[in-house]
């Protein structure tokens, strides 16, 4: 019902006269999208987004987008530039053939532990654990009230749903949530996988090259997915930063220029890491400030706005328009799917 609701209410705030009047108002303000993952139910939706970006936008990618920032080169009216952000399987099995479709440039950026499977998106492990839980209430810590565990009811999806969500912005503050994932699905008594099961798993090496050498830009989001302003050993930090880089460009043979800060909100990165980001050589980073591009746009802190092959059209079409800076939106960097 919650769905139907915020499905409909957002239908009610399209005007196509206030796009269109908002589109022209910010039409010289390049956009950078971001998206996570293509599920298949959503393939048809995604195809409706593209065709509004291809028929009133003009896709660029990030190099471009670099141009304009750096060396104030002018892009054509109405820029926007897609992002992925992860890694997912589904973006090369359903997001990449519709961007194909519309010749639409992307960039991903990639976890290479996560495509090494060397671990999973400790969202999904939470997500996985809530989901395949025979509970119907646990007691569980979550982080920031380690004092006593609380019980949660998993009686439906729902619930099962909001918990996973609430667990996972918490978690998103810490620098370390392996030590988390297993004791919450120890408490929801969940035997994790080894490495991940769909609709979780990641896309395969031998995919990405075929992405990266069919017009896909591969961008870095760090080694493991861990929030870089959490963490306090300099040396993690330049592993995260560093590291990624190195093992993509071992990887695909062609080298990388674009990171990605994960969640990338207020508090999670720093001044420091913009650096760490600078002398590892990436001419860029992107983060998830919400926002548009402007003459006063930094290479390393760039703006973007959150979107989704799930986002009912009319709204993705007034977002786009920007419509956020009318309604004090903020992104929400936390990605928890579900079965």
């Amino acid at each position: 019902m919650g769905s139907i609701f915020k499905r409909t209410l957002k239908s009610a705030i399209y005007n196509p006269a206030a796009e269109r009047l908002m589109s022209w108002m910010h039409r010289h303000k390049p956009r950078i999208l971001t998206y996570h993952s293509f599920p298949k139910t959503q393939v048809e939706n995604f195809a409706r987004q593209c065709e509004h970006l291809r028929r009133y936008y003009n896709p660029v990618s990030m190099d471009e987008v670099v141009t304009f920032v750096r060396d104030l080169k002018p892009l054509p009216p109405r820029s926007v530039a897609i992002t992925i952000d992860d890694g997912y399987r589904d973006v090369y099995e359903f997001g990449a053939p519709v961007l194909r479709r519309f010749h639409i440039p992307a960039t991903l950026y990639a976890v290479p532990a996560f495509l090494d499977r060397q671990c999973w998106l400790w969202w999904d492990c939470i997500s996985y654990a809530l989901f395949h839980s025979p509970l119907n209430q646990a007691q569980l810590i979550v982080p920031g009230n380690e004092l006593s565990p609380a019980t949660f009811a998993l009686g439906s999806v729902a619930q099962r749903q909001a918990l996973a969500t609430h667990i996972s912005i918490s978690l998103s503050r810490f620098d370390d949530q392996s030590r988390w994932v297993q004791d919450f699905a120890q408490r929801l008594q969940v035997n994790l996988p080894a490495t991940p099961v769909p609709p979780y798993d990641a896309i395969s090496w031998e995919q990405t090259r075929e992405l990266a050498a069919n017009g896909f830009a591969i961008g870095s989001h760090t080694m493991n997915h861990r929030v870089t302003g959490t963490l306090h050993d300099p040396d993690v930090k330049r592993f995260e930063i560093n590291g990624s880089r190195e093992r993509l460009e071992a990887m695909l043979h062609r080298p990388v220029h674009h990171f990605s800060f994960p969640n990338g909100g207020i508090g999670d990165f720093s001044h420091t890491d913009i650096e760490l980001v600078k002398q590892a050589g990436y001419s860029s980073a992107v983060t998830t400030l919400i926002g548009m591009l402007d003459d006063e746009a930094d290479c390393f802190q760039l703006p973007r706005i959150n979107a989704g092959a799930d986002m009912d059209l009319s709204f993705f079409k007034m977002r786009l328009a920007g419509l956020f800076q009318y309604t004090h939106a903020t992104n929400i960097p936390v990605r928890v799917s579900g079965d």
